[in-house]
């Protein structure tokens, strides 16, 4: 996103700090080394208190995960993301190496619809369904922070989060294009979800697969029921 010299910096930084979490800045296309100052800087990071006031125009914030964390952000990664409104990036770093930087934040809304892999928080069902409301129709649906495999955590991100996005319940007979199906997927809460699309098509994203555009007609005995936008 900016460039190679700024990835190349921030892994390196990464590597530099291990095992602590490393944490930085991109201002004017450079990347900054920010001291990491949390309590548990090997789980977590924090910056100074007064980081964005010394450093006007932070355009993205970058920092890493050790190995003991996947590659994609924490409800607390994607909160923080959003108070900020700057893409953020992570690299995974075991020591030896550190990943290539995963992006986040609504700078994402513009990816390709099909053939995405699947990262939580990035690139998931809600995600998809994100990008195809902005996509199709410029309506930026609010992000809902959260974590990997919520669902089987006590989360119910979908029936909590559909009416603050601006959906209501309407009868699945009525569903038509832009309609979004809330599915069950060995779960006891909906936990997978996509867009109708003209053709009795779905476009949806599931875990561990590339996002695809598929009949609905499999998926229809998991729909526990239909959201339409409303604003």
């Amino acid at each position: 996103m900016f460039g190679e010299a700024v990835e190349s910096a921030a892994r390196a930084d990464a590597l530099s700090r291990f095992p602590r979490e490393s944490c930085g800045i991109v201002v004017g296309g450079a990347y900054h080394a920010i001291e990491n100052v949390a309590a548990d800087p090997g789980n977590h990071f924090e910056m100074p208190e007064g980081s964005w006031t010394y450093h006007p125009g932070i355009e993205a914030v970058i920092h890493s995960h050790g190995p003991q964390y996947l590659l994609a952000p924490s409800a607390d990664d994607m909160r923080h993301q959003i108070a900020t409104a700057v893409p953020w990036g992570i690299t995974r770093c075991d020591g030896v190496a550190a990943s290539p930087v995963l992006w986040f934040g609504d700078c994402r809304l513009d990816d390709p619809l099909v053939g995405r892999d699947f990262v939580h928080g990035v690139t998931d069902c809600y995600a998809i369904i994100r990008s195809w409301y902005w996509q199709s129709r410029q309506i930026k649906l609010p992000e809902f922070p959260r974590d990997p495999d919520w669902w089987s955590r006590g989360g119910d991100l979908y029936n909590d989060g559909f009416g603050a996005a601006g959906f209501r319940v309407i009868p699945a007979t009525d569903a038509v294009t832009g309609d979004v199906p809330l599915i069950n997927f060995r779960s006891s809460v909906p936990n997978h979800a996509g867009v109708l699309l003209d053709g009795g098509l779905l476009l949806h994203h599931l875990m561990g697969r590339k996002s695809v555009r598929e009949p609905v007609g499999r998926w229809v005995p998991m729909v526990t029921k239909w959201l339409r936008y409303e604003g």
